[in-house]
Order: C-alpha cells, then structure tokens, then sequence
C-alpha cells in the first residue's frame, strides 16, 4: 500500500472536530449577540410602545373629562324641570293667548327655525298655553272654492314629574328680580300648576274640541321636539275640520279647538285618574266626553258643545 505525501497536511478526526467545534462557537457566538441586539430593540419598543399607549389612555381620558364637563356647563340637563310652564302673565307670554302667533306658520312648522329667523323666542314658546294661528296665505282654497279664512287653535302642555304630580307654572322674573333660573330663564315657582290653566282657559270658552296627545317613547316637550311639531300639524287639521263643519253647523259656530300635549303620561296621568282607555273610547265614538282628569272643565256638563277625540 503507497505511503501519503509527508509535505500534504494530515487531518486527523480529532482536528476536524476541533475546527468544527471552533466554527460552531463562532456561529453561537454571532447568534447570540445577533439575538441580544433583537432582545434589546424589542425592550426599547415595547418600553415606548408603553409610553405611547399610556399617552393615548391619558388624552383619551382627559377627553372624555373635557367632554363631560362641557356637556354640565354649556349643554346641561334639564330632567327635572318643566319645558312648556310659563304663566300667561309672564312677560314672555302676553300675547301667547291674545293676539297669538303665527311665527311658526311662516317658518314651516319649526320652532328653531322660527327661533333663528328672530321671529319668536324660545322664552315664548316656554309658555304653558299658546294660540297659533294659520294665516290664510298658508292655506289651499275652501269647500266650494271659496276664500280661505285663517285657522287657529290653542295648545297648552300639561307635564308630569317622575313621581307623578304635575308641574306647577312659572311666572317670569322682573328685570333686576333675584329669582332662580330654570333654563336660563328666571323664574318664580306658582301655586297655580299647569292643569289648572288649563281648565281655567276651556272654561272661558263656549264650546270646545279637544285633542289629546301622549307623546312618543324619546321624546317630551322640549323646544323643538317632533313630537310636538307633529301635533301642532294635527292641531291645524282639527281646525280646518272645525272651520268646515262650522260653515255647515252651525252647533261648530263657537266651538275652539284646543290640542293638549301630554308628557309623562306612565305615573302622572294614571295618578290624576287619566287613562289611555278613555282616549281610545272617545275616538271609536263609544263615549263624548272628554279624558278624565285632564279636561275635566269640558267634561263638567256646562258646555253641551263639547267635544273630544
């Protein structure tokens, strides 16, 4: 067998072991630090992943303070406080009754309109009892193609706190007067609540047609609440029907239309004896008088002429 060359380099097992080993170690070692540089990084992210989300959880707070306390300062809440309960002889509502308005014609039945057009203030339209009327540049010819005459009707608010009693009227202050402000309105509380200005104003009538409406879930009297706006629009219905049957009866010849609008009707209307039922009963024509306890003036038998639905 031929002998090797002894100038070649011999490589033994326990040689290519050794560099193996030492190439090995190199490689762990560039993996190591290469994993460190990573691991650092990652410490260095996540310490300003942390800092970021901790500003992010601050200004998202303190956005929601901001939020809060402008909603308590420009945007308060008014739960419990009547929105329609000016007393007639408040400033504000002198001429709610006498002449009345017809602001809310001109302005198509919007109240923030009406109230942006400087055509009526909202202090006005705060007032428990109102007449709008609808001048006859607002309506279509009448029965016969005559001349339409102009509409009107009386709307007042009758609203009821949690507990179930009714609000008691308003009466706004005097200038200079120190009383207290509800709805940046200074008022004095009445002993007089709404219902009885209510009753009082059917009774100076000879002959009343009464609406009764319960407003809907989410909605009250609030200055321009749909709700609202939609029974004023039905209230100008009644009126035309009234106008109508008046030229033909004349049983309608005096008759007003008044449209009351019911808020809270769950504790405060069951607790002064009115009921859904009754509402129901009078439209299906199975009784004529009116809903008890909320127009118990046009139920009391003083005026035969009265009717309700």
């Amino acid at each position: 067998m031929a002998e090797g060359d002894p100038s070649q380099p011999r490589w033994t097992l326990s040689g290519g072991l050794l560099i193996g080993v030492r190439w090995t170690g190199r490689k762990l070692k560039g993996l190591v630090l290469v994993l460190a540089a990573f691991g650092l990084v990652f410490l260095i992210g996540v310490r300003w992943m942390g800092r970021i989300l901790k500003g992010l959880v601050l200004a998202v707070l303190a956005a929601f303070v901001l939020v809060f306390l402008s909603n308590l300062l420009f945007f308060p809440s008014y739960r419990h406080i009547p929105s329609r309960a000016l007393a007639a002889d408040s400033a504000s509502c002198r001429d709610a009754l006498s002449p009345g308005w017809d602001a809310l014609a001109a302005a198509n039945n919007s109240e923030w309109t009406a109230i942006d057009q400087n055509s009526i203030s909202a202090r006005k339209l705060a007032c428990s009892i109102q007449h709008h009327i609808i001048p006859v540049r607002n309506l279509p010819p009448g029965n016969g193609g005559e001349a339409p005459k102009s509409l009107s009707y009386d709307l007042g608010f009758i609203e009821f706190q949690e507990d179930g009693k009714p609000y008691a009227l308003r009466k706004e202050c005097d200038p200079g007067e120190e009383c207290i402000r509800e709805r940046s309105i200074p008022v004095r509380r009445q002993a007089e609540g709404q219902l009885e200005a209510l009753v009082k104003q059917l009774k100076r009538n000879k002959s009343n047609y009464v609406v009764v409406f319960i407003h809907g879930w989410r909605h009250d009297a609030s200055i321009g609440d749909g709700d609202v706006a939609n029974f004023r629009i039905y209230a100008a219905h009644a009126a035309r029907f009234v106008a109508d049957r008046a030229a033909l009866d004349d049983a309608y010849k005096d008759t007003k239309v008044t449209a009351i609008y019911i808020v809270s009707l769950d504790r405060g209307c069951r607790r002064h004896g009115f009921r859904g039922s009754d509402v129901v009963r009078s439209q299906a024509g199975q009784r004529g008088d009116c809903p008890l306890g909320v127009v118990g003036a046009a139920d009391d038998r003083k005026h035969p002429g009265d009717r309700c639905i």
